[in-house]
This record gives C-alpha cells, structure tokens and sequence, in this order.
C-alpha cells in the first residue's frame, strides 16, 4: 500500500498495513522539493498544492526531548522579527529558548 504524505507526528498511518512481510520502503516521491517550495522566479510558494489543506511547513525537528512536557523533539522555527528559536510542537506545553 502507499500512504500519500503521512503525518510525521502520528505513527497511526504506519500501523494500519499491519506487519509488513519484506519490509516498509520510504521514497522522497517524484517531486523535487525546490518545484515544491519555489516558483519558477525562485520565491517561495504560500501554499502546497500536494499537501492536505495546502500548508507548507517551513519549521525544523530537533532532536531534542522538550524539558517541560517531554516531548520527544523540540521545532526550530525562522522569523524576520524573531530570528531563530527553538520551541516544543505542543501548543499547549509553550517552552521556547532563544536562537
């Protein structure tokens, strides 16, 4: 079976072929992510034609536990006013360090 775009913080999508017989084969897809992200004038894209909902999620996993909630991994995310910082993917937890 294919699981088109599973999501990454939800191992639900894997468990539900069950045992796999050979093994589970991860591919990249037949789309360059630079066609994805960008437009032909090298800009990058508001929305994600392939994507449920059209989001496009520009925010890094680190591989770091969240020392509040223990999470297993921390999001680094890039703004102009802000620059980099580092914060838990749970909304709720709200832990943020300075980049």
């Amino acid at each position: 079976g294919i699981v088109s775009q599973p999501d990454w913080q939800d191992c639900e999508a894997w468990r539900r072929f069950g045992k796999p017989r050979l093994f589970f084969a991860i591919s990249a897809g037949n789309m360059d992510s630079m066609i994805n992200h960008y437009t032909a004038n090298k800009k990058r894209r508001n929305d994600d034609a392939y994507s449920p909902g059209g989001r496009i999620v520009w925010d890094r996993p680190i591989n770091k536990a969240c020392p509040t909630c223990s999470a297993p991994f921390l999001i680094e995310k890039v703004s102009k006013q802000v620059g980099r910082s580092v914060q838990c993917r749970s909304e709720e937890c709200g832990y943020r360090e300075a980049g």
